[in-house]
């Protein structure tokens, strides 16, 4: 009985240690994720740093040249917008969704069809068609019956399995359109 006992005592000692052995080596597998944890953690911190910076200086650029932003949804047919965008073609303020035959109402009799072609143009470029655009147009603003010209250039930018998306900027350039002609 004593040899079956000392038996049973070596198989115990092994098993604890075997599971020791397995224990330390948790303990450092775990060590060791914690720490690729910790530098991934750093890179997407650093990195969202980077992209929070970028977006601050798009923004404030934007903002010094008076640009507003859109988006159109062709599936919807809905252009979404930013404030300034908002702002430059007097919406009230807090729009960001807005139909484009609402839009369509705002610019002038005289620009109409052009403004229409161009939208339906962008609107119709596949991922394969992607490119820049530009058009300049009029608009009576809702929030003041002021008429102003605007420039629009926008992108068509292909994405994957999707259809392509077509973003832009706007900008009022009602000084210059109005003082140009008086230019020699």
């Amino acid at each position: 009985a004593s040899q079956a006992l000392s038996e049973s005592n070596h198989q115990l000692q092994r098993e604890m240690a075997e599971r020791e052995r397995a224990e330390e080596a948790l303990r450092e597998a775990n060590q060791r994720l914690e720490l690729r944890v910790e530098a991934r953690t750093a890179e997407l911190t650093h990195a969202h740093a980077v992209m929070a910076a970028s977006e601050e200086r798009l923004r404030i650029a934007l903002d010094a040249g008076r640009m507003g932003t859109w988006e159109l949804d062709q599936g919807r047919r809905v252009c979404h917008i930013d404030e300034v965008q908002c702002e430059l073609i007097g919406l009230p303020p807090g729009t960001r969704s807005v139909p484009l035959d609402i839009l369509f109402t705002l610019t002038l009799p005289a620009d109409d069809a052009r403004v229409r072609s161009a939208v339906e143009h962008a609107l119709a470029a596949s991922a394969n068609d992607a490119s820049d655009y530009e058009y300049e147009f009029r608009i009576v603003r809702p929030s003041d019956g002021s008429v102003r010209w605007l420039l629009v250039r926008g992108r068509t930018i292909p994405v994957d399995g999707t259809s392509p998306r077509r973003i832009g900027v706007t900008v009022d350039i009602t000084v210059g359109a109005v003082t140009a002609p008086l230019m020699f």
